[in-house]
C-alpha cells in the first residue's frame, strides 16, 4: 500500500505597493500656534502688538471726524450767538448724515476684509466699485436736499430769528460737500478692509488742517482776541464753505489713492455698473449698524 503525500500549493506572492511614501506634514510658515504674524505688513509681529498698530490710526480718525463739527461751533462762538446757535443746529443735522456714512462704511469694511481674508481681490474690488458708486448717488441725493430745503432742515432742528438765517447758510453750503463725506466714509472703509488704516487717518488730517484755516480766514473771525488778517467776513456762510473745500478735497484724495491702489485694492470703472448681489450684500450688512446708530 503506498502512501499518497498531498502536496500543499505555493503560497502566492504579496501584491508590491509601489506607491511613494506620503509625504509627512511640514510646518507652515504663515500658520504659526504662538499668535505671531508672519507674512503681509504685520509680519513679525505679535497677534496684540497688531490689534495695537490696526487700533490706534482708526482711534485717532474717529476723534478727528468730530473735530471738524466743533471747530466749526468754536469758530462761530467767536462771532455772535446768532452764528452759534445757527451752526449748532445745522453741525447737528451734518452729523446725523455722517452717522449714516459711518453705517455703510461698517458693511462695505466688512465686505472688503472678508474677500481679501479668502484671497479674491476680484471681489474686494467689485465692492470698492459699488461702494463708491452707490456713496455718489446717496451723497447727490443729501446735497440735493440740503440745497433745496436748507430753512425747512434748520428750522426743523430748532433755529429761529437771526439762527435760521445763519443755519441756512451753512446746511446750503455745507450740502455741496456731501459726496465728498460720503466718499471719505466708504474710502476709508474700503483701505481699513484690506488692513490700512493710517492712511485714512493721513486723508483726516488732511481735511481737518483745510477746514481749520479755511474757516479761520472766510469766517473774518478774531479767535482768543487775535485780529484775523483775512478782510473776508463770510460768517456762517465762510464757515461752510470751509467745511465743504475740506470734504470735497479729501473725497478726491481718496478716489485719487483708490485708483492708484492701496495694498492691491483699487478702483476699476468696468466696476462701476450696479451689481444687485454685492449691492443687497453692502445693504444687508449695513443696515443693522444703521439702525443701531
Amino acid at each position: 500500500m503506498s502512501d499518497t503525500h498531498s502536496t500543499k500549493p505555493p503560497e502566492e506572492a504579496l501584491p508590491v505597493d509601489d506607491r511613494p511614501a506620503p509625504t509627512p506634514p511640514t510646518f507652515n510658515p504663515v500658520a504659526r500656534t504662538d499668535g505671531e504674524i508672519r507674512s503681509g505688513k504685520l509680519a513679525g509681529k505679535s497677534m496684540f502688538a497688531s490689534i495695537i498698530l490696526l487700533s490706534w490710526p482708526v482711534l485717532i480718525e474717529v476723534l478727528l471726524n468730530t473735530l471738524v463739527g466743533l471747530v466749526d461751533t468754536l469758530v462761530a462762538a467767536s462771532i455772535s450767538i446768532e452764528v452759534t446757535d445757527g451752526v449748532a443746529a445745522g453741525t447737528f443735522a451734518l452729523w446725523l448724515l455722517l452717522l449714516v456714512g459711518m453705517a455703510l462704511g461698517s458693511g462695505i469694511f466688512a465686505l472688503v476684509s472678508r474677500a481679501v481674508g479668502k484671497g479674491r481681490m476680484a471681489m474686494a474690488n467689485t465692492v470698492v466699485g459699488q461702494a463708491v458708486m452707490i456713496s455718489a448717488v446717496i451723497g447727490v441725493v443729501f446735497a440735493f436736499i440740503g440745497i433745496t430745503f436748507p430753512a425747512t432742515l434748520a428750522s426743523s432742528l430748532g433755529a429761529q430769528g437771526a439762527s435760521l438765517d445763519d443755519a441756512t447758510a451753512y446746511l446750503r453750503l455745507t450740502a455741496f460737500g456731501l459726496p465728498g463725506l460720503m466718499m471719505l466714509s466708504s474710502g476709508y472703509a474700503c483701505m481699513r478692509g484690506v488692513g490700512e488704516s493710517v492712511l485714512p487717518m493721513q486723508i483726516n488730517l488732511l481735511v481737518n488742517a483745510i477746514n481749520i484755516v479755511l474757516s479761520y480766514l472766510l469766517s473774518g473771525a478774531n479767535i482768543f482776541g487775535i485780529t484775523n488778517p483775512s478782510p473776508l467776513e463770510m460768517g456762517a456762510s465762510g464757515i461752510g464753505l470751509a467745511t465743504t473745500t475740506g470734504w470735497t478735497i479729501g473725497g478726491m484724495v481718496v478716489l485719487w489713492k483708490l485708483k492708484s491702489g492701496v495694498s492691491g485694492l483699487r478702483i476699476i470703472p468696468r466696476r462701476f455698473a450696479p451689481d444687485r448681489s454685492t449691492l443687497l450684500r453692502i445693504l444687508r450688512v449695513s443696515w443693522p449698524a444703521m439702525a443701531e446708530q
